[in-house]
């Protein structure tokens, strides 16, 4: 990556195998990592087949998790992709946009990075997500230990949901219901109640609102226009 990076920046590494970048007072940190097809021989003998872009907050809070913007072809598009997010995270008028916001802002889609991103902005509270498209549900993911949800299940609560937002053409669309055994959130970011995205989450969970909306709107707004999805490779 040539020239001067955006304010706050600096640069720990850059080589052909990779780089690393840290944002003052290096609480944050933004790598990019080689991958190789073959398990063996020595990494500095093979050429690396793709490159995953990384963030990592480094101290603060302990529900942060590692979290891939996007795995890239090239080296050179890999550093792309991390000076988006370094100009994302500043931006031009000197503010700072919150490091997951910048994320949801930057990162290609993929249903894991939504799940990863959701875990992590409610502190692991998200028990299950569900894409809708008309009638179609698909459960995108559970949490192991809190229990099963079920196509009819989910699409249940899809419908009843979705009968809760405007159905003006409004874009993007959300609504947030909150009982004695979970608080629900469906997302449509088009603004068409039918085709949206159900978030299930513990009750009592710690949801920050509206920054929580907006990132999920941003996600799911690219999710409509890249495509749907987890079957791309990413963040593993």
């Amino acid at each position: 990556m040539d020239g001067d990076l955006p304010t706050g920046w600096v640069r720990e590494y850059e080589g052909r195998n990779g780089a690393e970048y840290f944002h003052e007072p290096r609480e944050l940190a933004l790598s990019i990592l080689p991958r190789y097809d073959s398990p063996n021989g020595r990494a500095s003998e093979m050429t690396a087949s793709g490159y995953l872009v990384r963030v990592h907050r480094l101290f603060g809070d302990g529900y942060w998790t590692p979290l891939t913007l996007g795995r890239t072809a090239t080296l050179a598009e890999a550093k792309d992709l991390a000076l988006a997010y370094m100009q994302r995270l500043h931006r031009e008028d000197g503010t700072r946009t919150e490091e997951l916001s910048a994320i949801a802002g930057v990162a290609p889609y993929t249903d894991d990075l939504l799940v990863r991103l959701v875990r992590t902005r409610s502190e692991f509270a998200l028990r299950a997500v569900a894409h809708r498209s008309s009638d179609d549900v698909r459960v995108a993911y559970e949490r192991d230990e809190a229990g099963g949800l079920s196509a009819v299940e989910a699409r249940a609560r899809c419908r009843r949901l979705a009968r809760a937002l405007d159905a003006d053409g409004t874009e993007p669309a959300s609504v947030v219901v909150t009982a004695a055994d979970q608080t629900l959130v469906y997302v449509a970011p088009t603004g068409e109640p039918t085709d949206g995205t159900l978030f299930s989450f513990d009750p009592g969970a710690r949801l920050v609102l509206p920054d929580l909306l907006d990132d999920l709107e941003a996600l799911l707004a690219r999710r409509q226009r890249e495509g749907s999805d987890s079957d791309r490779d990413d963040a593993r």
